[in-house]
């Protein structure tokens, strides 16, 4: 009987979808109608959705054969569906919301044979195997364990090709805003090569963490920097999403499909990508701090040899070196190490070395945090003084709040309803994820005296990884149906921002929502034209300081002033950061009494005007009187110009 209900259900299955699809035909002179198309888009929808369901069903019954009709028409629907999707998005890349994927004729037209197909050849199937007797039956061979090198390569994959999309889009300027500051920052390093140094960023002196000029340094000797920064941000997404894959194979002994589900959430994740946007030496360090807590979370590791434990330490360290955050991250570890080094049952002549070991690794971050900030305390409103990765006051509060609500609340959410289940299987991930959720809540419950300050952010991208990887077991106990909602919950804001620019639109709402998030990976500014101008304009601009000029810009100009010089005079640089109006530069006039300089701005409509804008600020709110300002058009492109101000007694 239950053969005879799945035959009937089969059949029933192949009929409606026969019917369905040759209700389109009924009007057929609406097959060029948008609002029509609508109609087919939902059609083909369930359509689909039938084939899944049944699909479900029949694998609930026999996990050991699929009927031959029905694996025929889930590949033939399938096909029709990714055909439709995919010319639908080429002809109008945003319409990718369910109403909208078969946008055109084209679409139809080319996706429509397939899925017709799909229910003609299924009825013919099951007609010839009941007429001739034969068994339309396919084995199907249950899963080989899947070996750790083969999770690490696919996560790798996947995290490469999501994040190198933009890049493609994009093709051949730089995805971010910092990345071009790295850039320049990279050919300053190329032409100046310290272990360690103080370099040019920003248009201020900065002791630079060195293990990314280290790692790139011989790459920049064959590629320029400016392409290297093209694949760069794609390879650590991809290192970041294989390591979580074997995080969450090796550790917490996920089965393969929650090990792939995890990745996938970890990859088109909206934080992690924010992380991979401009962040490049804090994802450097989010990569090492997933390597040591692979070695870490054994469950041998505390009673383990002391080459570990110094393969560890030399992580840590590595951490340290590549970013103010790895610091943070490595102190923070250290501690749980310390911790469970000292609580074990004894403490042998092995443990105690361990111990001092990390104590040393501990004070070893101190002196980089001290040397990158070139001061071991940083002022604090309430306290004076505070431990690393600080400054804070109550504007940063909502913000943190927003973001911690919008941004990582469903990862929290995740985390914490795993959270008994995930500390017994991985400790050290479970408390670090812990600690670091705290951390960067206290921007929010202690904004005077807030650890992350307005950091905030960068701490939870770094975590959310980690998060994930605790919490992916969720998915196992919600349902098929539920799992499914809350996954695309998940990885919607990163499909928008990274399959298409114009599909921005339906993330700008979410973003907006949150501190220093791109509503889609792209450069700054992001049109082409506005790039190249730029980059014209600051080509002459970088001539004028060869010839000894001052140059005055705000922070999204002058990055790409410092693509042009090498290691330049800070002197001769003046950042005025986001603001480039006349008060700007009545400001700077009156405090620093400078006679001559050349701006970078926006093309001004009225130069005389704005020139007397700045006059007369000198003389009302700086009590400058006895300047007399003149201004000059050195250069100008299509939106960008060059300015030159001098002023007389």
């Amino acid at each position: 009987m239950k053969g005879r209900s799945l035959l009937l259900n089969q059949a029933s299955l192949y009929i409606t979808q026969l019917i369905l699809l040759l209700l389109i035909l009924l009007e057929p002179g609406r097959l060029s109608d948008p609002l029509y198309l609508v109609r087919v888009d939902y059609i083909y929808w369930l359509v689909a959705v039938l084939a899944l369901l049944y699909w479900y069903e029949w694998r609930k019954q026999s996990r050991d054969f699929l009927e031959i009709p029905l694996l025929t028409n889930i590949i033939l629907v399938a096909s029709g569906r990714v055909v439709s999707i995919v010319l639908s998005l080429m002809d109008s890349p945003g319409s990718l919301y369910i109403g909208g994927l078969v946008k055109t004729g084209r679409a139809l037209l080319y996706s429509y044979p397939l899925m017709l197909s799909a229910p003609v050849l299924s009825i013919g199937l099951c007609m010839a195997g009941r007429h001739y007797g034969l068994k339309m039956l396919l084995e199907v061979k249950p899963w080989r364990p899947v070996k750790l090198f083969h999770i690490f390569l696919a996560g790798f994959i996947l995290g490469f090709a999501v994040r190198i999309l933009p890049e493609i889009h994009y093709w051949p300027y730089p995805v971010g805003y910092d990345t071009v500051e790295y850039i320049a920052h990279a050919r300053d390093f190329l032409v100046k090569p310290m272990l360690f140094g103080v370099y040019v960023w920003n248009a201020g002196l900065r002791n630079t963490p060195p293990l990314l000029d280290w790692i790139l340094y011989p790459f920049s000797l064959v590629v320029d920097p400016w392409y290297l920064f093209k694949v760069y941000p794609a390879i650590v997404t991809g290192l970041l999403v294989g390591l979580n894959g074997l995080l969450m194979k090796r550790v917490f002994k996920y089965s393969d499909k929650w090990v792939f589900t995890g990745m996938i959430l970890t990859s088109l994740s909206l934080l992690v990508l924010r992380l991979t946007w401009d962040l490049h030496k804090q994802g450097l360090a989010a990569i090492l701090l997933l390597a040591a807590l692979l070695v870490v979370d054994d469950a041998l590791f505390t009673s383990g040899s002391l080459r570990r434990h110094l393969a560890v330490a030399s992580l840590l360290i590595l951490m340290g070196l590549a970013s103010e955050f790895g610091v943070l991250f490595s102190l923070v570890l250290i501690l749980l190490i310390v911790y469970r080094l000292l609580r074990g049952a004894g403490l042998s002549g092995r443990r105690l070395m361990a111990v001092i070991l990390y104590m040393v690794t501990g004070v070893i971050q101190v002196f980089l945090y001290s040397w990158y900030t070139r001061t071991p305390l940083v002022a604090n409103t309430v306290t004076g003084v505070a431990p690393p990765v600080v400054t804070s006051d109550l504007s940063g509060a909502g913000r943190a709040f927003s973001y911690l609500i919008a941004g990582a609340g469903v990862y929290i959410a995740l985390y914490t309803v795993a959270y008994k289940d995930s500390l017994k299987k991985a400790w050290f991930t479970t408390m670090l994820t812990l600690i670091l959720i705290l951390y960067a809540t206290t921007t929010w419950l202690t904004p005077l005296t807030g650890l992350a300050g307005e950091e905030y952010d960068r701490v939870l991208m770094s975590v959310t990884p980690l998060m994930i990887a605790c919490g992916v077991s969720v998915f196992s106990h919600a349902g098929r149906i539920p799992g499914v909602l809350l996954a695309l919950l998940v990885i919607t804001p990163g499909l928008y921002a990274t399959l298409n620019p114009s599909l921005q639109y339906l993330n700008q709402p979410y973003v907006y929502a949150l501190n220093r998030m791109p509503l889609y990976l792209e450069p700054v500014p992001s049109s082409k034209a506005l790039l190249n101008d730029l980059l014209d304009v600051s080509m002459h601009a970088a001539e004028i300081y060869w010839d000894g000029g001052v140059l005055v810009t705000s922070d999204p100009y002058m990055r790409f002033i410092h693509l042009c010089l090498r290691n330049p005079d800070t002197s001769r640089l003046i950042n005025t950061w986001w603001s480039l109006d006349p008060d700007a530069l009545a400001s700077l006039i009156a405090s620093r009494g400078i006679k001559e300089f050349t701006v970078l701005m926006e093309k001004q409509p009225d130069p005389d005007g704005f020139k007397d804008a700045v006059s007369t600020l000198l003389r009302e709110k700086y009590s400058v009187a006895e300047i007399v300002l003149h201004v000059e058009t050195v250069y100008c492109g299509t939106s960008y110009c060059l300015y030159k101000f001098t002023s007389a007694s």
